[in-house]
């Protein structure tokens, strides 16, 4: 990725329109230069190349088995024959600018959850993920360790639109969750859906009320994105809000 392109990605994330109800999200087109973008799906690893999620990730054994994911480490990268671009686009993505650039855009929200999160010790994360026919995410706030998630959008066209991340509020509209399980979709009403469309993404801050998941893959096609992650640690015994104030 050359500087022009990380300096497109910077121009994007760092206008897009943030949606405050029911919690703080985005989504955005053209998130990559059209040439960047271009040499993503030229490079995207075949399948021989993916683990099941359950390999990669501490999910229950067995579950999620229409996902399939690639992490990016050194061991994983090296087994694919364009090791090289995938090597330098986790170096570029994960060398720390992004991140701070994020935390930057954001700041004041996370203000309004974590009071003292510039304390904070960050990391980012991404990972390759490949859904097949099926797949189905029920509603869930995300690790009560994430700062911000973004899920980058990399099929070849635009003509599965519906597959894209939803967001939920519950009926109980008082219920709130830390992280960490996923619930039954019959407690929640569907309220938006990112369209799945080429060179898109969808992100959003992670608080205790920020339930969202993906509603049944009822096509053939595959659901190509990547998952961006920052994490922290916290530094003291702050606690952070129960929901995000609007």
């Amino acid at each position: 990725m050359y500087l022009e392109d990380e300096l497109h990605v910077s121009y994007k994330l760092g206008n897009v329109p943030i949606n405050f109800f029911p919690f703080p999200h985005f989504y955005c087109e053209n998130v990559f230069s059209n040439h960047f973008y271009k040499k993503i799906q030229e490079n995207l690893p075949d399948e021989s190349n993916l683990f099941p999620i359950s390999e990669k990730r501490p999910v229950p054994k067995g579950s999620y088995k229409e996902r399939f994911v690639l992490s990016l480490e050194d061991h994983d990268i090296s087994q694919l024959p364009n090791a090289n671009f995938w090597l330098t686009f986790r170096n570029q993505m994960l060398g720390g600018g992004l991140k701070n650039f994020l935390i930057s855009r954001f700041s004041d929200i996370l203000k309004n959850i974590h009071p003292n999160f510039q304390n904070y010790k960050t990391r980012s994360e991404i990972l390759i993920v490949k859904d097949k026919e099926n797949y189905a995410l029920g509603p869930h706030t995300d690790h009560p360790k994430k700062l911000i998630t973004i899920l980058f959008y990399f099929p070849v066209d635009n003509s599965e639109e519906n597959i894209g991340t939803s967001i939920y509020m519950p009926k109980d509209f008082k219920f709130t969750c830390p992280g960490g399980p996923h619930h039954k979709k019959e407690g929640f009403n569907l309220i938006y859906t990112a369209p799945f469309k080429s060179n898109s993404a969808f992100g959003f801050v992670k608080t205790n009320n920020s339930f969202h998941g993906v509603e049944k893959v009822n096509t053939t096609s595959y659901r190509w994105l990547l998952l961006y992650d920052i994490y922290f640690e916290e530094m003291n015994s702050d606690k952070a809000n129960t929901s995000f104030s609007f």
